[in-house]
């Protein structure tokens, strides 16, 4: 293929790989958030110059534009390992996308940064020609990204060569990089085998459903012995399942719930702080969950306590959604 019609064929695609862009970064983003909230993706469509440079970057040997796989490249990072391996695996579940990994580990004897990266291709996103267009997806944790970031500008793309003492002293920070992640799992797993990590994680997973029962403008402040009190008002063997439970009571009444919660939040006509407050707070999941299945408990529960004249309200008006 010439520069003429390599060109051509760049322009004549340029707006496919903006919307390419758009749409895998769309629906990688929702799942990632799902694995973790604080993960990211982003992503470019290589520059025109760029492309020209890696198809002539060998002269005796042009690229063609079926060997480009990457104007299309994202990448998913992951605050930690685990996040990496979940993404990692859903991605090589997507058969519709023919996932092709790379599996970009270094040898026992290379200092080199770790990434999955991936090919990818859908159906559904296209090219011009409607061919589907093949795009990249590298997959690392934060640390990881952050030593390539340096690494891709002062070696691949750097303005000298590095003399070989520089190039090792970059090269060693991947250490510090496999370090981090590797006691970053460490802590985790050892934080599950806590007793306080069911109930943090639980606490965790209420700011994410109230979150889309306020339309994100959950407080999640932890008032002083609020969440404790209402606790106390499930069994021992409930606590086991409350997750669980948690889950199958909003799927069945999110809708109500999300109603209800709207009549007591900023702008709504019978606001009034003082009181609506606790509607910001995770805890009202579980307070709404008491109020309807066991009402008459959880106001036993908080008679006498400092949240009582802002609970009672609450129990009477969501015992029956």
């Amino acid at each position: 293929m010439s520069i003429e019609s390599l060109t051509e064929r760049y322009f004549e695609e340029r707006d496919a790989l903006d919307n390419a862009l758009d749409e895998w970064s769309r629906q990688l983003l929702a799942f990632a958030h799902t694995v973790d909230p604080a993960a990211t993706v982003s992503g470019r469509v290589k520059s025109y110059r760029s492309m020209l440079g890696k198809a002539y970057r060998v002269a005796s040997k042009v690229r063609s534009w079926s060997e480009f796989g990457d104007l299309v490249a994202l990448k998913a990072v992951f605050p930690t390992s685990r996040g990496v391996t979940e993404f990692s695996e859903w991605l090589l579940d997507q058969a519709a996308w023919n996932p092709v990994l790379d599996d970009k580990q270094g040898e026992p004897t290379e200092l080199k940064y770790k990434s999955n990266q991936f090919d990818l291709e859908s159906s559904e996103i296209r090219d011009s020609r409607g061919e589907p267009l093949k795009i990249e997806v590298q997959v690392r944790t934060a640390v990881s990204d952050a030593w390539y970031v340096v690494d891709h500008r002062l070696q691949y793309k750097g303005i000298v060569e590095l003399p070989s003492d520089l190039q090792r002293k970059l090269n060693r920070l991947i250490v510090l990089a496999e370090l981090f992640d590797e006691e970053v799992e460490a802590v985790i797993a050892r934080q599950i085998g806590l007793p306080e990590y069911a109930v943090a994680r639980l606490y965790d997973g209420l700011v994410r459903i109230s979150e889309t029962l306020v339309d994100g403008q959950t407080r999640a402040s932890r008032p002083e012995g609020l969440l404790e009190l209402i606790l106390s008002s499930y069994a021992e063997e409930e606590m086991e399942s409350l997750e669980t439970t948690v889950n199958a009571f909003v799927a069945e009444h999110g809708e109500a719930l999300r109603a209800v919660i709207q009549r007591h939040i900023y702008g709504a006509h019978s606001f009034v702080e003082s009181r609506d407050w606790i509607y910001y707070e995770p805890e009202a999941i579980l307070i709404a969950e008491r109020a309807r299945v066991k009402p008459s408990l959880i106001r036993a529960k908080v008679a006498g306590s400092d949240f009582e004249s802002v609970i009672g309200p609450m129990i009477v008006e969501l015992k029956s959604i």
